[in-house]
């Protein structure tokens, strides 16, 4: 915890003057002032900022007092010709002038600000229009660029005018020219700022300067003295002060947030109210009258409020945790924000906050997951200082056991243990072994569940989940085999005749679907039963016979059941039924009873059995008795009735008597008859209803709407009048009558609100004593069904219907006695809606995925049908569960088009359904093949992927010119090696992408291993027995075989690689003789190159003369002419030792006398030394003497300490490579590192930026080094810069081939540069005309801007840089032979319209020789130069991807010149190649310039205007397959490209909390430090997004800037 300790006593502020005032602050003075304002207007403005300068002009004369007799503002808008927006005295009222800054226009133009100068002398400073003799005169300029004309001589006769002048600059603002404007001094009077929006943040003050300005010198009280501050509390503290000597009236106190808010005057010294842990600005002014004198300030920064301490983390489980603190003093309660630091969930703050209490519980909490816990005191709506913690939620349970018991065919038991902890549910899962996954969800304290419904002789696959709020919990699972389908059980029969007989069983299991029933006596006779029949008459048989009956049971799996059999006889003739009773007679029916009569049957009857039931269908009842009559009682009104009567004998039971009868319905009234209207009531008369009524309810209601009446009559009356009506107004009216069984007809019934599955229905209540309603409802295929309400209820709800099925509802009141008559009505369920918004998506070759939105209701599954559009259209389905609304589609046809419909299926049928298209993807082919890595036996083919899932890529290749094609399958990656290839040999490639549906059109292309043979080999010191050969080495020999073949013998011998030059002797005279030298490597040798060469005829002997030695040379051919910097960085670290120290001292000795030369003109060496930090023992100016060199190293005294190689690769970077160490521009640099042992600190940052920076890094590691940090540090490749020895002894093992490469690397014909990290031969010739971030600040007419990316630097060169320099300097040579010219720039709106040269190279009197010219007015880029005839020969380029160039934004140009032609690539894109004739010799003795214009002659001229980011000469045409134009934004793959130099890659994860008001801005300096204060507080997520996204057209604002690291002064 942080614990804040302060002793409140008095201490002195910091003071400063000018004082820090806020736009606010008033200018009081009575002084008069005349001000005229400048303002630049021209198009490089743009009406977005220009709306920023109103704002600030506004805020800069809001502090004045503005009036006749006061202070009096003008202003002037100047670009091409300026304007007056207003004179002095237009405007004499603050309000008006800031009206008029408000609605000031914007103009537009080019910046003539030398023309603007003289402007606003000639005209605005004159009495005519507002200016005073005796008042202060004053010009403020702003503008934001370069003016085009002369200024020095205008701002100079405004100063010689009385006129004291401000310059305000932004963003593109010349310095020099601002400074050369203002008046002395600078410091006050001229102000600089990055951009526009930095404008406000020196308003402040500006506005103190000018108002001390319109004062004068002198004017005003004196300043106090010694500001003094004491008692420090964290609301208040108190200020004190020295008074100034002269006399003062009063003191005015201000004071002010640091970081910005709002100004406070009070008249005390006790400043109360304050916010705690601030820091304030107090401002203490003398005041005569309303004379004010400069502020006296200082700073005070309030107590912390008390923060609470001791945080305790406790009680831990999977979703809370207890939070315990002791209390802090003064408290009113505290707020906790949490926040997970290892979970997956989103990462924001939570905040609980409580009262004046010291714990808390966090809730609803991820289960093992790390919390970090920030705790505030709050002290009203403060807070304090956080107290922060961390506390682990407890993981999730581990899983219990699933028992799985009572398995059936159909059914199994589960049964599990209770997961421990708060289970808020168990979802339930279980899958067939072929079939789709179901899910069942239980609630969280039940721990067994029936699985119904299953398929018999089946294994399931089960897994219970509990689920908690924090998400699901570890599984229990289990499996089972379900039984086989049982069959029926207990066959028996009875009611057997003379030709049927019953059979019954019972049900072997309680799903059964259906029963096949089969009979048979000699043939076979069946019927098929629904499940709920468990009996069947069996009819039609033959008398006395037997038959054999058999049940099987068929379940819903359409799974059968074994057999039940049993046998039956039908009984004989001889028993035949008796005869029933006759003449069946129904009458006397009333509402509720039916009289039944018949004639009785003959024989000895014992009774009879009467059965009734509704027509309609319902339950049958049964009565009995002696008597050949019965009434029929508790019947239902106006309902037919089917009655039987049957004798019952002794023996059997006789044949039914059928017959039929009906209740009466209840009666309603007749002829009713609405008379004598009024306005206000109605007569309404009817005729009396038959039967028993009780009494009548009259019904009325507006035929348009509205409320319903009711009234009841007595019985014995049949009118009544209807009163208190509204007027003119149509009425219904219903009677209906109320007997003892319930009300009579109505019309009220209402059925509303259907959905598919349901309907609502509503009625009138009955009269009487209703004691339930029975509402009957019947679908046109369905059986009738009813539901019973209560009586006090008249609404009910059907639910479980048909969708889009209509229904016939009726509605009886039922009363003790009886039933009244059914009110009837009609109604339709909706139409089951189908499934919404169709998605095809994630299309591959052979599939495609599809999902919808859920239709509505209990969806079982979903159906989809798909068919190919093209060819036979054979329709495929798939079914998926209903909880799902996804679903992929596989093995479809490729580049196919296929028609989808996916149809909802509910438990009554399908729904509706829903249609769409989708497209598989062709068999796409992989593109952009590139060969990289080349080597003598292999290169690197590399492609992009295609975007589908393919089985992977066959790579097949060739030698160019042969049908020997080897193919290989690679897998599914994107690059692969070849290997075992011909050294020189040129390969035809191609890849192919393999899908399962066969395979891609093939991408070609070619690659070229590269030549292992020797090359410029040729014979010397030719003598009579004796001649010499000597070659350019090659820089991956070992050694060389060299072959001899005479005519008279062989010769042949193998010499080490370090000296590429042998002799022969003892050859023949005057015979000719073939000499060849192989190259070797430790595993290749490369083909012969032979040269001949015949030995000279054999002399006349002479005297011999004594023999003088010849020294044998020390210097190896290939070091001649070196020139390079070379530092040797050594480890001094303890762990190399004294001893081991000399040792690499002596080695170091030896590779510097292998250079040729030390000095200014050969190579110059360096040594560092380094452990904790490095020290330069010498620099690489010291020694111009190879001697001397070597003798000083012996002289170096080992340090010892710990390896900290990160720090002493920075040392190297930014001090041993330095103009005042000796370092030569347009020179190789070499580091050669040597080291011991694994770094302990960072290198890879330090080592990029010496290898981006071109250097050529040599790594030597001994003994047990980290070799990936060795490749790290070396340049690439590894296999040339990284070198490992087995111990201090081993050097001499490398020694030779460092020797070689280093001199390689400083050879001045074509040195090796790094470039886009490969080391290539070529140029830097950015370097080479000093425009480096170090050195462009020494070259007139540049500077240093943004480029394409703000972490890339471009420069724009001015119309006044003439750069030049000697071609000997940068081509002592002269150029190669093949060459790739690389250019990366954006021609500006300034960039002139006639042609001009990028780069030229001329003769010593300046004639063009060779160069690439620019033809804005034509649009065109050229290339020239002389052919071997010494006549310019040119090639002009055109076309829309040319045009593109002239448009203002970055683009990059390679130009290969061969030759033979040359070829044009614009942005990685080619454009065209044109032939060339061979190039003849460039002048080595003449000049390069860049940026002349074409028009200019001799050795001056004018510069075009243009930045320039790259321009390197590569001595090869190979390397724009390895340019992927990464530096351009429009060509940038991030998955494909490195990371980009110096770029914002900050991390953090969250925003810093706001800084403090960065300084004044007054110059480059206070530039960066105000970036760099704003790199320390601006969100680094933002700054990625805003540094990666940038807008490249002119004149847009950068919102980048403050990721530039080096600031132009």
């Amino acid at each position: 915890m942080l614990t804040l300790k302060r002793t409140v006593t008095a201490s002195r502020l910091s003071v400063s003057r000018p004082a820090f005032v806020t736009a606010d602050t008033q200018c009081k003075t009575t002084a008069k002032a005349d001000m005229v304002l400048l303002v630049d207007g021209s198009w490089s403005i743009g009406r977005i900022n220009f709306k920023t300068i109103r704002n600030f002009i506004a805020r800069m004369v809001s502090v004045f007092d503005i009036g006749p007799d006061r202070v009096q503002i003008g202003l002037a808008q100047y670009s091409g010709d300026p304007k007056t927006e207003w004179h002095l005295n237009a405007h004499p009222t603050k309000a008006s002038l800031l009206n008029a800054v408000a609605n000031l226009p914007y103009k537009g133009g080019n910046t003539m600000t030398g023309y603007a100068l003289n402007y606003i002398l000639q005209n605005n400073f004159k009495p005519n229009v507002g200016l005073r003799e005796d008042s202060r005169k004053i010009g403020v300029l702003i503008t934001d660029g370069k003016s085009q004309d002369e200024i020095v001589f205008s701002s100079q006769n405004l100063r010689d005018s009385g006129i004291e002048l401000y310059a305000i600059g932004v963003k593109n603002a010349d310095e020099n020219e601002l400074r050369s404007i203002a008046s002395d001094p600078d410091d006050i009077h001229m102000y600089n700022v990055n951009d526009f929006q930095f404008l406000l943040d020196i308003v402040d003050d500006l506005t103190v300067n000018l108002c001390n300005s319109v004062k004068g010198p002198g004017g005003g009280p004196e300043t106090a003295s010694d500001l003094v501050t004491s008692e420090v509390t964290p609301y208040s503290f108190r200020a004190s002060w020295t008074p100034p000597d002269g006399p003062v009236e009063k003191y005015r106190l201000t004071y002010m947030i640091a970081s910005g808010g709002p100004l406070n005057e009070v008249p005390t010294i006790v400043l109360e109210k304050l916010d705690p842990l601030t820091q304030y600005v107090v401002n203490v002014y003398s005041l005569i009258g309303e004379e004010s004198s400069e502020p006296l300030t200082g700073t005070e920064t309030t107590l912390p409020l008390a923060a609470p301490t001791n945080m305790n983390v406790y009680d831990e489980t999977m979703s809370t945790m207890r939070v315990s603190w002791e209390t802090a003093e003064g408290a009113t309660g505290y707020m906790i924000l949490y926040r997970p630091i290892n979970g997956t969930e989103p990462k924001d703050d939570k905040e609980v906050r409580v009262g004046p209490v010291n714990n808390v519980q966090l809730v609803q909490l991820t289960p093992n997951t790390a919390y970090n816990i920030r705790l505030y005191a709050l002290h009203g709506e403060s807070t304090s200082l956080p107290l922060e913690g961390t506390g682990v939620t407890l993981p999730m349970p581990p899983a219990g056991e699933l028992r799985i018991t009572d398995v059936t065919h159909s059914t199994m038991k589960l049964n599990w243990d209770a997961a421990p902890g708060a289970v808020r549910k168990y979802l339930v899962t279980y899958k067939p072994e072929e079939g789709d996954l179901k899910e069942v969800e239980v609630n969280g304290d039940i721990t067994t569940l029936d699985l119904s419904g299953l398929i018999s002789q089946t294994e399931y696959d089960v897994a219970v989940t509990p689920v908690y709020d924090e998400g699901p919990g570890s599984p229990m699972l289990g499996s089972a085999i379900t039984d086989v389908v049982p069959a029926p059980k207990n066959l028996r029969f009875s009611e057997v005749g003379q030709t049927s007989f019953r059979a019954t069983w019972e049900h072997g299991a309680p799903d059964v679907a259906l029963y096949r029933l089969g009979w048979t006596k000699r043939g076979d006779s069946e019927a098929i039963l629904n499940n709920d029949e468990t009996t069947h008459l069996l009819e039609d048989l033959d008398p006395d016979t037997e038959y054999t009956v058999t049940v099987t049971a068929i379940y819903p799996d359409e799974s059968e059941s074994e057999d039940l059999m049993g046998n039956e006889r039908t009984l004989c003739l001889c028993h035949m039924r008796p005869d029933p009773p006759q003449n069946l007679r129904v009458y006397n029916a009333t509402i509720t009873t039916l009289s039944v009569k018949w004639d009785p049957a003959p024989g000895k009857v014992q009774n009879y059995r009467v059965t009734y039931q509704p027509l309609a269908g319902g339950e049958p009842n049964t009565v009995g008795g002696k008597k050949t009559n019965i009434i029929l009682q508790k019947l239902q009104p106006d309902t037919p009735y089917s009655i039987s009567v049957a004798a019952v004998f002794p023996t059997t039971v006789s044949k039914d008597l059928n017959g039929q009868g009906r209740t009466r319905p209840l009666g309603g009234v007749k002829n009713l008859r609405v008379t004598d209207p009024t306005m206000t009531s109605l007569n309404v008369n009817w005729d009396a209803a038959d039967g028993a009524v009780r009494l009548y309810k009259v019904f009325y209601v507006p035929a348009a709407g509205g409320r319903e009446e009711m009234e009841q009559v007595s019985e014995s009356t049949t009118k009544t009048i209807l009163d208190k009506l509204l007027p003119d107004t149509r009425y219904s009216i219903t009677v209906v009558p109320v007997y003892a069984e319930g009300d009579g007809p109505s019309l009220n019934l209402q059925v509303y609100n259907p959905t598919p599955n349901s309907l609502n229905v509503r009625w009138e209540p009955a009269s009487g004593q209703v004691q339930q309603y029975k509402v009957a409802y019947k679908s046109p295929s369905g059986n009738l069904e009813t539901v019973l309400v209560p009586g006090n209820v008249n609404n009910a709800f059907l639910d479980n219907l048909i969708p889009d099925t209509p229904y016939s509802i009726s509605v009886s009141a039922l009363y003790a006695d009886g039933e009244g008559p059914p009110v009837k009505g009609n109604g339709k369920t909706l139409p089951r809606a189908g499934p919404r918004n169709m998605r095809v998506f994630d299309a591959t070759t052979s599939s495609l995925t599809i999902g919808w939105d859920h239709a509505e209701g209990p969806v079982r599954q979903y159906r989809i049908g798909y068919a190919p559009m093209t060819g036979d259209p054979i329709t495929e389905f798939t079914v998926v569960p209903g909880n799902r609304n996804n679903a992929r589609l596989q093995n479809l046809l490729p580049d196919t088009p296929y028609n989808i419909t996916v149809e909802a299926i509910y438990a009554e049928g399908p729904g509706g359904s829903l249609n769409g298209n989708g497209r598989t993807l062709g068999l796409l082919s992989p593109r952009n093949l590139r060969v990289s890595d080349e080597w003598y036996t292999r290169f690197r083919v590399s492609w992009d992927p295609v975007q589908a899932p393919v089985q992977g890529y066959r790579l097949t290749y060739s030698p160019a010119g042969t049908n020997q094609p080897i193919s290989m399958f690679v897998g599914d990656v994107s690059s692969y090696t070849l290997h075992n290839l011909q050294p020189g040999t040129t390969y035809d490639v191609s890849v192919i992408a393999q899908y399962t549906g066969g395979v891609s059109a093939p991408l070609n292309g070619q690659g070229t291993t590269l030549y292992l043979n020797v090359t410029n080999i040729e014979t010397y010191n030719v003598g009579h027995d004796t001649f010499c050969i000597k070659w350019a080495p090659h820089r991956a020999a070992t050694s060389y075989r060299i072959k001899l073949n005479p005519v008279d013998r062989q010769h042949e011998i193998t010499i080490p690689a370090g000296l590429p030059q042998y002799c022969f002797d003892g050859l023949s005279p005057d015979a000719l003789y073939t000499a060849t030298v192989f190259v070797q490597t430790p595993n290749l040798e490369g083909p012969g190159v032979s040269t001949k060469e015949r030995t000279l005829v054999k002399p006349t002997p002479v005297p011999t003369l004594p023999p003088t030695p010849t020294p044998l040379p020390t210097i190896p051919p290939v070091c001649k002419g070196a020139k390079a910097d070379v530092v040797f960085l050594i480890d001094g670290s303890w762990s190399i030792g004294e001893e081991s120290f000399t040792k690499v001292v002596h080695f170091v000795s030896g590779m510097i006398g292998a250079f040729d030369i030390i000095g200014p003109t050969g190579m110059q060496v360096s040594f560092v030394q380094y452990s904790d930090d490095a020290k330069t023992e010498f620099k690489l100016s010291a020694y111009t003497d190879k001697g001397v060199a070597m003798a000083a190293l012996p002289h170096i005294r080992y340090r010892g300490g710990n390896t900290k190689t990160g720090v002493a690769l920075k040392h190297t970077y930014e001090k041993a490579f330095s103009m005042e160490n000796g370092m030569r521009r347009n020179v190789p640099k070499v580091v050669v590192a040597i080291t011991d042992g694994r770094s302990q600190d960072e290198v890879k940052k330090n080592a990029a930026k010496l290898q981006h920076a071109g250097y050529s890094v040599f790594a030597i590691g001994v003994a047990d080094v980290d070799f990936a940090e060795l490749q790290e540090i070396g340049s690439k490749p590894s296999d040339r810069h990284v070198f490992v020895v087995d111990d201090f002894d081993a050097f001499d093992t490398i020694k030779e081939n460092l020797i070689t490469f280093i001199c390689e690397t400083a050879t001045s014909s074509c040195p090796l540069i790094y470039l886009n990290g490969f080391t290539s031969p070529g140029f830097r010739m950015l370097e080479a005309f000093n425009l480096t971030e170090r050195t462009y600040s020494y070259t007139k007419g540049v500077s240093m801007e943004t480029g394409s990316f703000n972490s890339y630097t471009a420069y724009r060169l001015h119309k006044n840089a003439y750069l030049t320099q000697p071609t000997t300097d940068i081509h002592p040579d002269g150029l190669p032979h093949t060459y790739t010219i690389i250019l990366m720039l954006r021609l500006l709106p300034d960039t002139p319209t006639d042609a001009f040269d990028i780069w030229q190279v001329s003769s010593k009197d300046h004639k063009p020789e060779t160069g690439v010219t620019m033809d804005p007015s034509s649009q065109t880029v050229s290339f020239y130069n002389k052919d071997e005839r010494g006549e310019i020969q040119r090639v002009t380029f055109d076309g829309d991807q040319v045009k593109r160039i002239f448009h203002g934004s970055f683009h990059k140009l390679h130009i290969l010149v061969s030759s033979t032609a040359v070829k044009l690539n614009i942005d990685c894109q080619e454009v065209a190649e044109k032939q060339i004739k061979a190039a003849g010799n460039t002048s080595s003795d003449g000049y390069q310039v860049l940026g002349k214009m074409s028009k200019s002659i001799g050795s001056r001229g004018e510069s075009a205007t243009f930045q320039i980011q790259m321009f390197d000469i590569v001595c090869s045409l190979a390397w724009t397959s390895r340019d992927r134009c990464c530096d351009l934004p429009s060509m940038r793959d991030e998955l494909k490209c490195p990371a980009l130099p110096n770029a914002c890659t900050c991390t953090s994860e969250s925003s810093g909390l706001p800084g403090p008001q960065g300084p004044v801005v007054r110059n480059a300096t206070a530039t960066a430090e105000r970036i760099h204060t704003a790199l320390k507080t601006t969100s680094h997520s933002k700054m990625d997004n805003n540094c990666s996204n940038l807008d490249n057209n002119y004149n847009i604002l950068d919102n980048c800037n403050y990721c530039i690291t080096t600031v132009t002064t």
